[in-house]
């Protein structure tokens, strides 16, 4: 009797208008092709669970896919990649309590795979409401937007997003004393751009 496997096709959308997420999953079943690697009796959170920790960093994932790709096209995408290649490795997330930094990997990854693609430079007058939102200081975040990517998303993933250092240094697959490095001199090149202001 032949197994039947299943496979998930996940639809995450981002309405502009309400700053809310939708996401859907779809379980279809499907039979692997000779060359499938399947991995038996992996411990998968179930849809339910994975649709609520999902919408619980909804609004921490666009920030970051937007610190990355700074369009909301790119953002929309990588996030709906993201989403997707999570529930198809569901299977490798050995501890839930590390949902938040497995899923923050997966997206970086997928949104450096949308760059990789769509190689492509956005104006810092096209910052959407939500990124400029989360800085109170419009100065701020102008200034963050000039970062330089690696020393900017240390920065947005432990004073944004409230991770520890840990936690983003796992999500960024850097030494903690990197992450250390890389958010001592992006807060000094912030303190030089706003002292010029």
């Amino acid at each position: 009797m032949p197994v039947i496997f299943f496979s998930a096709v996940a639809v995450l959308s981002f309405c502009t208008q309400t700053n809310s997420f939708s996401f859907h999953v779809t379980i279809l079943p499907f039979r692997p092709s000779n060359g499938c690697n399947v991995t038996k009796g992996a411990q998968a959170v179930d849809r339910e669970r994975f649709i609520a920790e999902i919408e619980a960093c909804s609004g921490m994932m666009y920030r970051v896919a937007w610190s990355i790709l700074r369009n909301n096209a790119d953002c929309e995408d990588a996030l709906q990649d993201a989403a997707l290649r999570a529930w198809e490795k569901r299977g490798r997330l050995r501890d839930e309590r590390f949902f938040r930094t497995w899923i923050t990997r997966i997206l970086i990854n997928a949104c450096y795979d949308t760059q990789r693609k769509r190689r492509r430079t956005v104006p810092l007058d096209e910052i959407p409401e939500q990124a400029a939102a989360s800085a109170p200081d419009p100065a701020l975040a102008l200034a963050l937007e000039a970062l330089p990517e690696k020393l900017r998303l240390p920065l947005v993933l432990c004073y944004s997003e409230g991770m520890s250092y840990e936690e983003a240094a796992d999500a960024l697959r850097i030494p903690v004393t990197t992450l250390r490095g890389r958010i001592h001199r992006g807060k000094e090149q912030l303190r030089k751009e706003l002292s010029e202001k």
